[in-house]
């Protein structure tokens, strides 16, 4: 049996210039063997050339007994259109996609005498026909992996491999909106690239990339990201209202290691459960202001919206203090999102915290408060640095829209 196995995606091989074949060409020659070899342990498979680094235009399609080599195969039919969900790729490994793919399909071609043959193929061997194509002519055809895909394949550590088989798990086997089940599962298809994530009583919370749950969907979410990102060590995150559950999936595919307490109702905790996050995202007490009971705990974000009752119902300042408290000295930050300039809510953040920055963005207002003055070159440092490592497109550009006041003065000059 040959050693010979279809390449990974990342393999230089794969994007060689693609040849046409001819049974004239020692190439071609070659690779019919190989494939001949390769497709021995199949009953029912099609296989391509370049699959396996040599680049000419064949597809060699096994049939029971019969292999058939088909030269410069062309698509010149295909019906019944359909959303391929969670499709596997030979070249891909775990990966999955959801990507349209016609379930019967014609290529013309020739065959070994050099005579135009048409084949007709169906479902498996049509859409195995068809990845087979997209190496002949697509230029990047696994421009679909993503920064999240990579941190899967290259890590060693096995919750990190876990974390994410698990939510591509969850995403491709949501149903599709439209769908008559949809109306009772916490997660949704929404088309080929968008899934919805719902609370516990199916109303919405968020909308993710499955292919890239690392890169937020809606731009106020990646704003709120790139507050996080930038200003704390996202180890642990009290979240205080029901806001930005895309952001906790970023947060948690990002940092698998993280926890996140959720001190509100209204939390998407079964869709959570699908996606494998438990026990990441826990509850935690409250009192009847939604403040956290237990003060001994300290967390690297402490987040909620500006329309909290602990914010909203009369002076915020003795239940910011509380929440000061509960922030973590280095790397910490209480950070509140609202929904446009609150110039009450940054007086009262200003009494409790050193520094108070703010994020402007086109969907509001994030105000950061931390223990002590941060540097906003080092916030941005880090911001893309982790952005570029992971491929988190989006989020560094929020950065226009950061800044910090200038220190207050005292009387006698000396700052405060």
């Amino acid at each position: 049996m040959t050693q010979f196995q279809q390449l990974a995606f990342d393999d230089p091989r794969l994007r060689l210039r693609v040849g046409a074949a001819s049974t004239g060409d020692a190439l071609t020659r070659s690779a019919m063997l190989i494939l001949e070899d390769m497709l021995e342990q199949h009953r029912e498979r099609v296989l391509s050339a370049p699959s396996i680094g040599i680049p000419v235009r064949l597809l060699s399609i096994k049939r029971g007994d019969r292999v058939q080599h088909l030269l410069n195969p062309l698509l010149s039919t295909a019906e019944d259109i359909r959303l391929n969900r969670g499709e596997h790729h030979p070249q891909t490994g775990p990966l999955r996609r959801n990507v349209w793919r016609a379930q019967k399909i014609t290529l013309t071609g020739q065959d070994l005498s050099g005579q135009a043959r048409n084949v007709e193929l169906e479902q498996d061997l049509a859409i195995q026909a068809q990845q087979g194509l997209e190496l002949f002519d697509k230029p990047r055809p696994f421009d679909w992996i993503t920064g999240s895909h990579m941190i899967w394949l290259r890590s060693d550590k096995p919750e990190v491999k876990a974390r994410f088989a698990n939510m591509q798990a969850a995403f491709f086997a949501a149903p599709n909106s439209a769908d008559a089940q949809a109306a009772h599962v916490p997660i949704r298809a929404v088309g080929c690239d968008r899934v919805e994530i719902l609370d516990d009583a199916l109303r919405p919370v968020g909308m993710i990339d499955p292919l890239h749950p690392l890169r937020p969907v809606a731009a106020d979410d990646r704003a709120l990201l790139a507050a996080i990102i930038a200003f704390t060590t996202m180890r642990s995150a009290l979240w205080m209202s029901p806001v930005s559950a895309p952001v906790i999936v970023a947060l948690l595919s990002l940092v698998p290691q993280a926890r996140v307490l959720h001190a509100s109702p209204g939390w998407p905790r079964n869709a959570f459960g699908l996606m494998g996050l438990v026990p990441s995202v826990s509850e935690g007490a409250v009192d009847a202001e939604g403040m956290p009971l237990d003060p001994s705990q300290r967390h690297d974000v402490i987040l909620l919206a500006s329309d909290h009752p602990a914010l909203s119902g009369g002076d915020p300042v003795p239940n910011l203090r509380r929440l000061a408290k509960a922030v973590n000295g280095h790397g910490g930050a209480l950070i509140v999102s609202a929904p446009g300039p609150d110039a009450a809510l940054m007086r009262a953040m200003s009494v409790v915290f050193p520094a108070v920055a703010t994020l402007t963005h086109e969907g509001g207002v994030i105000h950061v408060g931390v223990h002590s003055r941060p540097s906003l070159a080092n916030a941005a440092a880090r911001l893309i640095a982790i952005a570029g490592q992971h491929e988190i497109d989006g989020i560094a550009q929020h950065l226009g829209g950061l800044s910090l006041p200038a220190p207050s003065a005292d009387p006698d000059g000396a700052p405060s």
